[in-house]
């Protein structure tokens, strides 16, 4: 193998270990594997729909209020579910953990505040002041959770915080009652 393909091969994986904990990243494609489906019977158990796709928890109506360029894209990652709009100014992702509480995602931010949305606990990620980006994630149940992700082109990270904890309420409206 050489140095180039090695270096290829370790961002690569290092890149999907974080992307885990955030639900935003590349696609992947997801066998199903013995762990997967017993990750499956545990949400199925715990009121969580093992089919539950996260492109649906914003109906098209909801999505043009934050200005998508295309439609949604669909794709898994390291056992998240994830659906991604590309918007005018920047990107607007929906992750659903099944296997992952909110207190076992990977979170990445140098301002993390507990909150709620609606009647769930929270927490809004916030990482360094440059980056326009704001991640809010919050529990369906104790063992799963969902977070909405905004990039925000030429914003702050306030104005993303806004924007992802407005699409946050809809996403949670939409969620099994825990």
């Amino acid at each position: 193998m050489s140095r180039y393909s090695l270096k290829l091969a370790v961002v690569g994986a290092a890149g999907l270990i974080l992307l885990s904990g955030c639900g935003a990243g590349g696609s992947s494609a997801q066998s199903e594997t013995p762990s997967s489906r017993s990750a499956e019977s545990t949400s199925e158990a715990a009121g969580l729909p093992a089919d539950l796709d996260p492109c649906q928890l914003l109906t098209s109506e909801e999505a043009a209020q934050f200005n998508p360029k295309d439609d949604a894209e669909r794709y898994d990652v390291a056992g998240a579910k994830n659906c991604e709009w590309a918007l005018q100014n920047g990107l607007l992702s929906v992750a659903v953990h099944p296997d992952r509480s909110v207190d076992q995602l990977n979170l990445d931010g140098s301002d993390i505040e507990e909150t709620s949305i609606g009647s769930r606990r929270a927490k809004v990620v916030k990482p360094s002041p440059d980056e326009s980006t704001c991640q809010v994630v919050f529990e369906i149940t104790d063992s799963t959770s969902a977070g909405v992700r905004v990039k925000a082109r030429g914003g702050t990270n306030d104005e993303a915080c806004q924007q992802a904890t407005k699409a946050a309420g809809l996403v949670e409206s939409r969620l099994p009652k825990n």
